[in-house]
């Protein structure tokens, strides 16, 4: 059958790039030839996907649709929209999709060795439901499959490290939920954990302790170098919240940790090295925050520690107001190896050059 035949047989049928192949033609020149024969392949594929999907979008959902349509899920949710044909919705701004502990386990095994779409091809769901669902995980490693940003999850379980980065959190971190913009993706709100310094080394420290992999990035605020660790990871994110950390901490409080009472003082050092300061001969020690509630309560500890008449409130006002207080000559010694770590514990090492 000479080519010109055939196209005009099965052209508007099966399409260029079918033609092509059975043809040994190129598309460029099956689509040319097509368009000189008033040939239209759109028509026919309008048609083509518009039965397809008022017969099965709606039994079959948009991830299984596409896969027998042999198209992006993308495209047929395009086609779909401009013929006006509503499907079932699913992962996108809808109710969560229950999963089976089959399809758990197995986007478990292949991910993250495989992408979020190759592994929603082979579970058969969408790729958003996936991406959900290893978010609530706390899996998800972003567009970059190759870094790890997974936690260590029994970093969770109370102990000196966790009290200490917890304290470091009060101080120096933040939580939030953010409406991140994708190209070609619908918005949708992210969490965020971060912790913010000017001293690289206790991030870095931090990170190995968590088990997390993230980059520390560093950034410039007013002529001096800072550096922060973030993760969007949703895990995380929650379990901060559970421990007490707020969002918007500085203007709406902080409130009061609940810790075990063995793990107190690797908290204070936590928030110390965050947001407290020592003279070099080690004769005074200073701790302030925004909110005065948590400063009574960590005066009222240290109180707890030293004993004597408690040092008075300083109020500095700016564009918010700062409470703090300090220690003086041996309370302040005291106070400081009150809260000093071992060789192996976190701290922020120009505060503890004492520690070898």
């Amino acid at each position: 059958m000479k080519n010109k035949e055939f196209l005009a047989k099965w052209y508007e049928e099966k399409g260029p790039k079918w033609c092509a192949e059975v043809t040994g033609l190129s598309y460029e020149s099956v689509k040319q030839s097509a368009h000189m024969m008033g040939l239209r392949w759109d028509k026919a594929k309008r048609y083509r996907i518009g039965s397809f999907l008022r017969d099965n979008l709606k039994d079959k959902g948009w991830a299984e649709s596409a896969r027998e349509l042999g198209l992006a899920e993308g495209t047929v949710r395009r086609w779909a929209k401009k013929l006006g044909i509503e499907g079932l919705p699913d992962g996108r701004g809808s109710k969560p999709k229950v999963l089976t502990k089959e399809q758990q386990e197995m986007i478990r095994s292949e991910y993250p060795a495989k992408s979020c779409q190759a592994v929603a091809s082979d579970v058969g769901l969408s790729r958003d439901v996936v991406e959900m669902f290893l978010r609530d995980e706390g899996l998800y490693i972003g567009m970059d499959r190759y870094a790890d940003l997974a936690v260590n999850k029994s970093f969770f379980e109370w102990s000196e490290d966790l009290a200490y980065v917890l304290g470091y959190m009060f101080a120096d971190g933040s939580v939030g939920r953010y409406l991140r913009h994708e190209l070609g993706r619908s918005d949708r709100v992210v969490p965020n954990s971060s912790i913010t310094s000017k001293d690289r080394q206790i991030l870095d420290d931090i990170r190995d302790r968590m088990g997390l992999k993230a980059d520390v990035c560093s950034y410039k605020k007013n002529g001096e170098n800072y550096h922060h660790l973030t993760t969007s990871c949703r895990w995380v994110y929650n379990q901060w919240r559970e421990l007490g950390v707020r969002p918007r901490k500085s203007y709406e409080g902080m409130g009061v940790p609940n810790i075990p009472s063995r793990l107190v003082s690797h908290f204070v050092r936590g928030f110390f090295d965050g947001d407290g300061s020592r003279s070099g001969d080690g004769y005074s020690i200073k701790f302030g925050c925004t909110d005065v509630n948590f400063i009574l309560w960590i005066r009222g500890v240290l109180m707890g520690v030293v004993g004597g008449r408690e040092p008075e409130i300083s109020v500095v006002k700016n564009k918010t107001i700062f409470f703090s207080f300090a220690f003086y000559a041996d309370r302040a010694r005291k106070i400081y190896e009150w809260m000093m770590p071992s060789k192996e514990g976190l701290r922020l090492k120009r505060k503890w050059m004492d520690i070898a």
